[in-house]
C-alpha cells in the first residue's frame, strides 16, 4: 500500500510539473506584459546635436539621449516599429539650423530644439501617439 502511494505521489508531481512547464511555455519570454494602461517611455539611441554659431560654424559635437513619452502603453509598438525614421528625421532637424540661442551661441536652445523635435515625430506619427520629447542625456565632449 506504501509503495501505491509513493508511486500516485509522484505521478501527481510530475503532472503538476508538466502543467506549470505548459502554462509557462504557452506564455512565451516575448509576449507582451500585461501593463497598466498608462504613459510608457520609448528610448530613441543616441542622437549627434552639432553645435554650431549663428553663422553655421562648427563648434563642437554633443550626444543625446532623447526618449518619447507614448500616452497609451499600446501605442509602443507602433512607435518602436518607426523608430528608424523618426531617429532619420531627428538628425536631419538637428543638422538643418542652428541649436544654440541666437544671442548665446555657447548654451543650447533646449526647449527650441525639445519642440522641433516634437513637431517632427508628429508629423511622422499621428493621432497623438507621441506625448513630450523628453532629453535624458546631454554629453558634450571636451
Amino acid at each position: 500500500m506504501l509503495k501505491k502511494n509513493i508511486i500516485f505521489n509522484a505521478l501527481v508531481s510530475i503532472l503538476l510539473c508538466a502543467m506549470t512547464a505548459a502554462g509557462i511555455a504557452a506564455e512565451g519570454p516575448n509576449d507582451e506584459v500585461k501593463t497598466a494602461p498608462g504613459p510608457t517611455v520609448v528610448q530613441i539611441p543616441v542622437v549627434l546635436l552639432p553645435i554650431a554659431d549663428q553663422d553655421g560654424r562648427l563648434l563642437r559635437y554633443a550626444f543625446v539621449t532623447v526618449e518619447l513619452e507614448i500616452p497609451r502603453a499600446t501605442d509602443r509598438w507602433s512607435v518602436e516599429d518607426m523608430l528608424p525614421v523618426i531617429k532619420d528625421a531627428f538628425v536631419r532637424e538637428l543638422h538643418s539650423r542652428p541649436n544654440t540661442l541666437p544671442d548665446n551661441p555657447d548654451q543650447l536652445d533646449v526647449e527650441g530644439i525639445r519642440s522641433r523635435l516634437f513637431e517632427r515625430v508628429n508629423t511622422i506619427i499621428s493621432d497623438g501617439r507621441v506625448g513630450s520629447v523628453i532629453f535624458r542625456g546631454l554629453a558634450t565632449p571636451e
